[in-house]
């Protein structure tokens, strides 16, 4: 099984119920045919995941699109909502002293 897609999956559930053996494979696909070669034993540089910087960017990018699009179509709303909330009662207010007799006031 490819190891980062079987989330949820356990190879004793498998073994004990279908009577199974569970290989988990490399992480990544283009490892299989050396996996394969090697006798269905995975090396260490096999089970590892980098996060290169260019991956980094790619995901950065997929991700600020759909997050932007959701912001300009909701900044309308929150931003009418916002003044509304803020100005609610604040036209009609004036800063007054408080009067009260022997603090100075007449």
């Amino acid at each position: 099984m490819p190891q980062l897609a079987a989330t949820g999956i356990e190879g004793r559930v498998i073994q004990h119920k279908a009577g199974w053996k569970v290989i988990w494979g490399p992480v990544h696909a283009n490892a299989i045919p050396a996996f394969v070669r090697n006798g269905l034993t995975k090396t260490r540089e096999m089970g590892a995941v980098g996060f290169p910087w260019p991956e980094r960017v790619e995901m950065a990018i997929a991700w600020a699109f759909p997050i932007s699009i959701f912001a300009l179509l909701l900044f309308p709303f929150w931003s009418r909502s916002f003044v509304r909330k803020s100005t609610i009662g604040c036209s009609s207010i004036t800063a007054r002293p408080a009067r009260h007799p022997g603090y100075g006031f007449p």
